[in-house]
């Protein structure tokens, strides 16, 4: 190569890179600013019982993008265990009701006219999502140490 193929190649490498590094930036800026736009608030509260909407332990809504997941406090509660489970199992079945196209009125819906434990009834729209997160719920109670009939005795105290 000549001197001037050469630099006239170092030239081209140079806005090779130059327009490489330009396109980097704006894909890094689209990246940050979608990520801002996009990131859902998850809250868990423990609310007395009787504030729940209805006969529930656990409840799940979506504002918007957030979700917003109320639990109810137990008197016997181990340790605080309890209230988590339940939190964590309304945060399973609540992204996999929304990933899965189940939608919250549907469960609402669902949960008004079926009793207790309407999640269990294999008619249940979201009745997948909520076995799920069932086990979800019992293998994480299990690896903190939970008995789980305690767990079953005080959350069916609850009930009205």
């Amino acid at each position: 190569m000549t001197n001037d193929e050469l630099v006239q190649l170092a030239r081209d490498l140079a806005a090779i890179a130059a327009s490489v590094t330009q396109k980097y930036r704006e894909m890094e800026q689209m990246r940050k600013s979608s990520t801002k736009e996009n990131k859902m608030k998850i809250t868990i509260e423990t609310i007395s019982h009787d504030k729940q909407r209805y006969d529930t332990v656990g409840d799940w809504q979506f504002d918007e993008e957030n979700l917003n997941i109320k639990v109810s406090e137990i008197p016997t509660s181990g340790h605080g265990y309890y209230e988590l489970l339940i939190g964590i199992h309304e945060l399973v079945e609540a992204i996999l009701c929304k990933n899965q196209g189940v939608t919250e009125q549907q469960v609402d819906d669902w949960d008004l006219t079926h009793g207790k434990d309407p999640g269990n009834n294999p008619e249940c729209p979201y009745y997948r999502q909520h076995l799920l997160a069932t086990v979800i719920e019992n293998i994480l109670a299990n690896e903190l140490g939970v008995d789980l009939i305690d767990y079953e005795i005080s959350l069916n105290r609850l009930s009205k």
